[in-house]
């Protein structure tokens, strides 16, 4: 039997986008469940899957991308998070939501503080906080109309991440606490 402290989340990068590695939510925790997870379950069709285990998120992520290597050849990047980790997230969040849209990009680890200060902050109107192993974004056009996509954080910091819009990172959470 699992407990609260066996609850995660997992936020796959590049599944279900642009025709990419397009997998069926069914397919996806079918291979969450050959892992020993309990209680899976996929929120949406972009790669997040909430379940049980008593592996730290490390492992749960190289389990994971070990799987989709071995499964279908496919190098996924997997960023595991608690509830309280996201409840962190979502506490801390520096930026008010007011205008545009809100996004909280996860990093597979903390990016070196030199590359963060040569992030540049002065091509748009969006504002973004790089915290931790989370990057705040608000976009003041929208995501598709900003240099500040997952790419541009990723190419400079030089650290993988997945994007997850605050709508979205509000509902996994909920589901995740209330399941």
């Amino acid at each position: 039997m699992t407990g609260e402290a066996d609850k995660k989340a997992a936020f796959l990068r590049a599944i279900n986008v642009s025709g990419r590695h397009m997998i069926r939510m069914a397919d996806l925790s079918t291979l969450a469940r050959n892992l020993g997870w309990q209680e899976v379950r996929t929120v949406l069709q972009t790669g997040n899957v909430l379940f049980h285990s008593s592996d730290q998120p490390v492992s749960c992520e190289q389990a994971l991308s070990e799987a989709f290597r071995a499964q279908y050849q496919w190098d996924i990047e997997v960023m595991v998070r608690t509830p309280a980790q996201i409840q962190s997230i979502m506490e801390q969040c520096p930026i008010e939501p007011e205008t545009g849209q809100l996004c909280v990009i996860f990093l597979k680890e903390p990016p070196s503080p030199d590359r963060v200060a040569r992030l540049d902050a002065n091509k748009s109107d969006d504002v973004w906080v790089v915290d931790g192993t989370a990057i705040y974004v608000r976009y003041a056009q929208g995501l598709h109309a900003s240099p500040y996509s997952v790419a541009y954080f990723e190419r400079h910091l030089k650290v993988p991440g997945t994007l997850r819009n605050w709508r979205t990172l509000t509902r996994i959470y909920e589901t995740l606490v209330s399941g």
